[in-house]
């Protein structure tokens, strides 16, 4: 019995050496600057950034795609958090949203814990037109990043975590623990509302990203530290 005792626990404790950390790619979210945009004819979205896909217009048919700053676009000329650029995400007034995805490389495994790092913060001027109104309103409401994990690209199956509001000018860097329950080869970055158990406010809002880091294993009771203001 002692020796099958500790035959288990060396399988277990290969196993957690086996399992990498998940490399994120473009984790820095360099490309080219520009303004998201679709084709209306064929309901295409214009989004150019290498290792990661549009998917808000793929589920909100019209609708344009995220923004790759900095260029004074929409009023933003936010420097990067690191490298050049970063992407800048909304949520409009009309109920949609938008949101990227990437493949990864490793998926996320049930069996373990992990700690999303990523920077964010929110542009103090960002004005675009009302899609529900047409009028030039400020998207400068405050808004969350959830974290989606999927087996298909830009499927969003399970909700693995939500920052709190972001309601800063500078760049913060937010820690989130993901606990996955099923395995996932897919993740999903969206903008979203303020929101609670009992209501979801809907207004036009923006959130930035930057500086995402590789995805790491932690210990499921690890005490994370939610923000860390730069």
């Amino acid at each position: 019995m002692e020796k099958l005792f500790l035959i288990g626990c060396l399988v277990l404790t290969f196993s957690m050496l086996a399992q990498k950390d998940i490399k994120i790619k473009n984790k820095s979210f360099e490309g080219f600057p520009q303004m998201g945009s679709i084709y209306p004819k064929y309901n295409y979205s214009v989004f150019n950034l290498d290792d990661w896909s549009d998917c808000g217009s793929a589920i909100f048919e019209g609708e344009s795609s995220p923004d790759i700053h900095p260029q004074n676009y929409y009023g933003n000329n936010q420097k990067a958090s690191e490298g050049y650029t970063y992407v800048g995400m909304v949520v409009r007034d009309n109920i949609s949203i938008e949101s990227i995805g990437q493949k990864l490389r490793t998926k996320l495994d049930s069996n373990y814990c992990y700690l999303l790092t990523i920077d964010l913060a929110k542009a103090s001027s960002y004005q675009s037109y009302s899609r529900r109104t047409g009028k030039k309103v400020d998207y400068t409401n405050a808004c969350s990043l959830r974290i989606w994990g999927g087996n298909k690209s830009c499927q969003s199956l399970e909700l693995l975590a939500q920052s709190p509001l972001v309601n800063h000018y500078t760049w913060h860097t937010y820690q989130l623990k993901l606990s996955p329950k099923d395995n996932y080869k897919y993740i999903i970055l969206e903008a979203f509302y303020k929101s609670n158990e009992k209501e979801m406010l809907v207004y036009n809002g923006n959130i930035l990203i930057d500086n995402m880091q590789d995805i790491k294993i932690i210990d499921c009771d690890a005490s994370i530290q939610p923000i860390i203001i730069k």
